[in-house]
């Protein structure tokens, strides 16, 4: 979703090879204009231990991997005056969602 001239409208992401497969209990923390973290969740029947920093207006994505796996998680980011970011992952289990299925 996008706003130009104040006027909302839908666009579409063509991504790179590298880029977040579908999921879902992750997160997503914008850490810029253009730039935002997706980490952990549920992806193809696992939990997840990888994040991705999501360049928007470059459609490009770079993989990182955590040192744990975490799914419904919360997050919050704190952008400091030089432009670094502090990203704080709270919360969330590494269940492999054995609960859902009884």
């Amino acid at each position: 979703l996008d706003c130009r001239d104040g006027v909302w409208m839908w666009s579409e992401v063509m991504p790179s090879d590298m880029w977040p497969g579908r999921r879902a209990w992750h997160t997503t923390c914008c850490v810029s204009h253009s730039l935002c973290v997706v980490m952990g969740g549920y992806v193809e029947g696992r939990v997840a231990f990888d994040a991705y920093i999501v360049d928007i207006e470059r459609q490009i994505a770079h993989y990182i991997t955590l040192c744990d796996a975490r799914t419904e998680h919360t997050a919050c980011c704190r952008v400091a005056s030089d432009g670094s970011a502090l990203i704080f992952v709270l919360g969330g289990t590494r269940d492999n969602f054995n609960y859902i299925r009884s």
